[in-house]
Formats: C-alpha cells, sequence, structure tokens
C-alpha cells in the first residue's frame, strides 16, 4: 500500500485531536478537503502508546522507519522504528530496557543491501542493538519549527496556527523548541527555549501580523536550522517545516539548505499541504534521513504535528556499524511477534495483557540499566542483549566490506517489490521512480508462512553518493588505480566502478564526463594518450554494469593539470587521478 500521502479514518482524527495538553480547547471548524474524489490514502499517525501485552490482534500490526541518522556514517548508523498498530497508538516494552524478563526477542533479523542494478549485493548485518526509548527516558528533544506564512498558504493557516498551539502544549520540561516563520520577510519568533511561558505571549502576538504575500522559503529554512547550531551533533535535534514549495525572494538555495543540515546532523520533517510543489522538499525530508508528510484536511495537519511530537519521545532505536559504500545503502529491519492465543489472561486483560494497555506497573523503570549518558544512548541493553557495534572487518580493502552476494542476493522472500519499491514513503503514488525507498515497505506485515508469528518489516535508505539530487557537487575524484603504463582497471579499484555505476543506475538523469589525469613521467604525447585510454577504460566497465553509454563522455587530459607538484612521488601518485564531473544532474 503506498503510503505517500496522508489520510486518516473519522475514529484516528478524533483521537489525535482529543489527546495532547491543550487539545480540548481546539476545534478543527470547516474540514478543507482537496484530495481526489475515490482517493484513498491511509497512513495511521501516532496517537498515544500501548504495551505490546495488551494488543489482542498482533496481525493488524504495522511497523515503520521514521527517522534515519547517518551523520555518524561510517562508524554507526541508527534507525529509529516505530511500531504501530491500526488505531494509531505505538506498540511499547519490545526492547530493552522496558521488555519484561520473559518476553521473546521480536527484533529477529537485519540485512543490508548496496547498490542498484548489477552491482547491488545484500548481506545480513551482525551484530545490531536495539534500545526502545521512552517518556520515562526524559531524553531532551530540540525541535525547531518552521512555518511558510505567505499568500499561497492562506487556506491553511489556521490549521497551521492551531497545530503549532497544540505542538507547544506538548512540551515536556526538558524539551526546547524554536519557531520562525516566513513570507517574503524571515522572522525569528523565539529562539531555542523551554519556557511555554514566554513562547506563547510571542507566538499569539506574532501570528496576528505574519500573513505576507510572497515566500522566501529556503531562506526561511535556513534560518530555522540555524536555532539548531549550538545543539551538539549527538543530541536528538530537528527542524519541522510547514510549506507548499513555493519560492519567489531567497538568496538561499535548496542545496545550501541540505548542506548546512548534514553538517549539523539536522533532520527535516515537512509537511506538504495539498498540491505542493513538493519534489524539492520530499529530496530535502529523504536525504536528511527525515520524513515528508502530505496533508490534504486541515484535520490531517493538526494529527501531524502530534504524531511528529509522540515520535520523537517514544521510538526504538536500531544502531549498527554500516559497509563503506559511496551509494544507496537499503536497510530491512525483521520483527517477529508470537500470536495470542485464546483466553484470557490473569490480570483480566485479552490475552494476558494489560487490560488498558497502560502498564502501570515498574516495567518501564529498569534503574541503573539506564545509563543516562548523553542523553543518547540509555545503556543499550539492560540485561544483556546488546548486541555491540563492531561491524564487518571487510575483506581488507580499507573497510570497504562489500559483501559477499551469496545467496544473500535472493530478494524472494519479503522484500516485496512487484509494485516498485513498495512502501516509499512521501512519494505521492511514484512507483518505481528513482528509487529513493524511505518508506516502511507498504504496510510493514509481510506473510512469512508460520501462523504462530506475524513478520513485520521496516525498511529504509540513504545514500552517500555525490550523485544525490540535492547536492550541489559539480566533480569528484576517485582513486582508480590502472596496471602501470596501461589502462587495465586494477582489480583493487573496480568497487570504485561498481559506486558509481550503482549510483548512475540510481539517478538515470545523471550524464557524467570521465577525466584521465597522468603525472609527468614519460613524454606528453604519451601521457596524453595513456590519459584517454584510461578513461575510455572506467567508461567501459561502468557501461558493463548496465549504464548507458550516451551518459558517459570522456576527456584526458595528459598530464596538464597537476593537483600537486610532480617533483616528488607522493604529488605524482596524487596526479594519477580520475575526475568525475556531473554535466547533468
Amino acid at each position: 500500500m503506498k503510503r505517500s500521502a496522508l489520510g486518516l479514518t473519522l475514529p484516528l482524527i478524533t483521537m489525535a485531536l482529543m489527546w495532547g495538553c491543550k487539545s480540548s480547547q481546539h476545534t478543527l471548524g470547516q474540514v478543507l478537503d482537496l484530495r481526489d474524489d475515490g482517493e484513498k490514502k491511509v497512513q495511521h499517525l501516532y496517537t498515544k502508546t500501548r504495551h505490546i501485552d495488551s494488543i489482542a490482534d498482533v496481525g493488524a500490526l504495522t511497523m515503520d522507519t521514521w527517522k534515519t541518522e547517518h551523520f555518524f556514517y561510517p562508524d554507526s548508523v541508527r534507525l529509529f522504528v516505530r511500531v504501530l498498530d491500526t488505531t494509531g497508538y505505538m506498540v511499547t516494552h519490545m526492547a530493552d530496557p522496558y521488555k519484561r524478563a520473559n518476553a521473546p526477542d521480536y527484533f529477529m533479523g537485519f540485512r543490508e543491501t548496496l547498490g542498484s542494478g548489477k552491482t547491488k549485493k545484500s548481506k545480513p548485518v551482525d551484530p545490531f542493538r536495539v534500545r526502545e526509548f521512552g517518556d520515562k527516558d526524559s531524553v531532551p528533544v530540540y525541535i525547531s519549527v518552521g512555518l511558510d506564512f505567505s499568500g499561497s498558504m492562506k487556506g491553511a493557516l489556521d490549521a497551521v496556527e492551531q497545530g503549532t498551539d497544540i505542538f507547544i502544549g506538548m512540551k515536556r520540561p526538558c524539551d526546547e523548541i524554536a519557531l520562525t516563520t516566513w513570507n517574503q520577510k524571515v522572522t525569528n519568533v523565539f529562539g531555542l527555549s523551554a519556557d511555554t511561558g514566554t513562547m506563547l505571549p510571542a507566538w499569539r502576538t506574532h501570528k496576528a501580523v505574519a500573513r505576507g504575500v510572497f515566500s522566501a522559503t529556503w531562506d526561511g529554512i535556513m534560518t530555522t536550522m540555524r536555532q539548531l547550531q549550538e545543539v551538539p551533533v549527538d543530541q536528538l535535534k530537528v527542524a519541522v517545516l510547514f510549506a507548499d514549495g513555493d519560492e519567489n525572494v531567497s538568496k538561499s538555495r535548496a542545496a545550501e539548505v541540505y548542506e548546512y543540515a548534514a553538517k549539523h546532523n539536522i533532520s527535516l520533517f515537512v509537511i506538504g499541504f495539498a498540491y505542493a510543489q513538493d519534489e524539492v522538499l520530499q529530496n530535502l525530508a529523504i536525504y536528511t534521513g527525515g520524513k515528508y508528510y502530505r496533508a490534504y484536511t486541515k484535520a490531517e495537519l493538526v494529527a501531524i504535528f502530534q504524531d511528529i511530537y509522540n515520535s520523537l519521545r517514544n521510538y526504538y532505536r536500531v544502531s549498527y556499524k554500516p559497509t563503506v559504500f559511496d551509494g544507496t545503502h537499503e536497510l530491512e529491519l525483521t520483527v517477529r511477534v508470537p500470536r495470542k492465543k485464546s483466553g484470557r489472561g490473569k490480570n483480566g486483560g485479552e490475552d494476558g495483557g494489560r487490560g488498558d494497555g497502560r502498564d502501570k506497573g515498574d516495567g518501564r523503570d529498569r534503574g541503573d540499566g539506564r545509563d543516562r549518558g548523553d542523553g543518547r544512548d540509555g545503556g543499550d541493553g539492560g540485561d544483556g542483549r546488546d548486541r555491540g557495534d563492531g561491524g564487518d572487518g571487510g575483506d581488507g580493502r580499507d573497510g570497504r566490506d562489500k559483501g559477499d552476494g551469496g545467496d544473500g542476493r535472493d530478494r524472494g522472500d519479503g522484500r516485496d517489490r512487484g509494485d516498485g519499491r513498495d512502501g516509499r514513503d512521501g512519494r505521492d503514488g511514484r512507483d518505481g521512480g528513482d528509487g529513493r525507498d524511505k518508506g516502511d515497505g507498504g504496510d510493514g506485515r509481510d506473510n512469512d508462512g508460520d501462523d504462530d508469528y506475524v513478520t513485520l518489516t521496516a525498511r529504509a535508505k540513504f545514500d552517500k553518493s555525490p550523485l544525490i539530487p540535492v547536492s550541489s557537487t559539480v566533480e569528484f575524484t576517485r582513486p582508480v588505480v590502472f596496471a602501470y603504463n596501461r589502462s587495465d582497471i586494477d582489480s583493487t579499484s573496480l568497487y570504485i566502478v561498481d559506486e558509481i555505476a550503482s549510483a548512475m543506475l540510481e539517478y538515470p538523469r545523471v550524464e557524467i564526463e570521465i577525466q584521465g589525469h597522468t603525472d609527468n613521467i614519460g613524454g606528453e604525447e604519451f601521457n596524453q594518450r595513456l590519459s584517454e585510454a584510461r578513461a575510455e577504460s572506467v567508461k567501459r566497465a561502468i557501461v558493463a554494469r548496465g549504464v548507458e553509454e550516451r551518459r558517459l563522455r570522456t576527456r584526458g587530459f595528459g598530464f596538464s593539470i597537476p593537483v600537486e607538484s610532480n617533483d616528488t612521488e607522493e604529488g605524482r601518485a596524487k596526479n594519477r587521478r580520475t575526475v568525475f564531473r556531473i554535466i547533468r544532474r
């Protein structure tokens, strides 16, 4: 089921609006619904928590990856995962330190797949570790909210104001929030603060006069992110943006937004309303490890604000050491939940659960297993289930463990690729497309043929290629090694060819010029011919991996453009290089 546009059933909308510190004070008024006739798009938004033992029908559970953090790559990557039921409850107590002592191991498998096309390689991830976070952890969250108050947003601003009121009202004492708005002018309403007593008056005064005509979207997003620049990179910080993508007057550009977010480890959570011009906004959310939401009604807008804040407070964090690969990393996490036996449990709840699902016992507070530390890593293991952080030492090639291909390439029994990346969150029905699967794998359920268990699957994707659409990279260099005085590519450099070919298959619009450069050993004519031959050799290798020849061209420069002095061996080694120049993105 595609999850790119958001639709809520009436009961879910009602629950979302009833909950929250100030939700009872808000009414939606007119419900503005801009969906096409007959369009049925459903995404369950998170409203409250429920203990796993209180879930009667585990077959109705779903799982998604809500945030992907790859700032610390290649040392570690972290996924923020949610397990939800169909009514929007986040399911808890499935991992340490909150899982009960005799509970089964729910998180059973993790795979990493590298690259695209003929170069694709898949392997299991072992070890990986899972840590559950909840309200009792009191891990501070730093949130900078950015709101587009331009003329194109006029029809939605009353709902945005209601959602922002609720968002501020949900703030815990340990959290800090900043708020920025923009039209043709960018205004920081208040900087990071934990004091709702000053936030709300400043916001209420500002929103009465904030509306304008034009939109400085990129400048507004940059100002929104700068409110977080003093927060350490290892803390949980996000920018929540409400915008439709219209841009008239900014000095900044989308590539600058991406680079700033990547540098400061800021994930962007973007809410597009109705028929937003959202391709660039989606890309920014995807490539910063955040999430793109689409809302078609005012009710959905308010519910999404709540979903974002709730998901920052309760989640499963899955961490592992990735394989070094300058391209796409597709991740697949598997959870197995035992089906409930018939009958009622001794505590009076359904199937031995807690009755109302609130689990008021001591299971959410394990004392010294919490290790608050920097607020990011509360112990990761409690009772010894810490799966480590080691990763795979690779095959000796500079840590670039390429995977063995082997039987891990069989994607058949649970990848569900039938309709072209089923589960691409936020892509609004764009099946197949450019392969940026940031979703949660359809509805997160996978029938593995075992009647005793329900298998849930969460998928995520991140990309370390310089070819990603939001990057400003124009050219990059790779240390392709060739046989002495020849154009044959050394086997130790084939991984570079794999990375380039994989990235070009992932982004079919990209065209590249391959440039060969040599040192000054030998004559000018010889080195000119050698540089041309080496560039052609790289081109042939990329084409052999499935890239269309028309997307590549070659040039040789001999030793005419050195980057270092040719008077030393070290300098000559740097001058023997292959440059890839992006001529179309």
